[in-house]
């Protein structure tokens, strides 16, 4: 069970912007060339699903989107990112109880690199979720 933030702690930036209804991205860490979560990215997914289950975003739906790094070809990269996007959903949906039809997952590769100018980056591997409202 996540613990919501203390009154008067500020919540972290991408948290806030997914609660606003805005994009929001997190580093969430997978083993390599695998959709399995890692641990430490487990307290960052107990956060968003407080967010999903709180009452002002119980009725919302979330679009969740996969990215890669550039190594890799295209194929495999987008198959890969798929397999982690459902994962986090999956994540969210079995720890947290956000129902499945509220999350719409995606996988976009290396097409959308966060540092285009280092394709290969670790940073690119991250996850998105967008709030689609309700």
């Amino acid at each position: 069970m996540a613990v919501p933030a203390l009154p008067g702690t500020p919540p972290d930036p991408p948290v806030a912007a997914l609660k606003a209804g805005l994009r929001a991205a997190f580093r969430i860490g997978f083993d390599f060339n695998s959709a399995r979560i890692r641990p430490e990215s487990r307290a960052v997914l107990d956060r968003i699903g407080a967010v999903m289950t709180a009452p002002e975003t119980a009725k919302a739906r979330f679009r969740i989107v996969g990215h890669t790094d550039a190594v890799g070809g295209d194929a495999a990269n987008r198959a890969l990112s798929q397999r982690r996007a459902d994962a986090v959903a999956d994540y969210l949906a079995e720890r947290h109880g956000v129902r499945r039809d509220r999350l719409d997952t995606a996988g976009m590769g290396a097409r959308e690199p966060l540092l285009p100018k280092k394709p290969k980056a670790a940073e690119n591997r991250r996850v998105e979720i967008v709030n689609l409202g309700g």
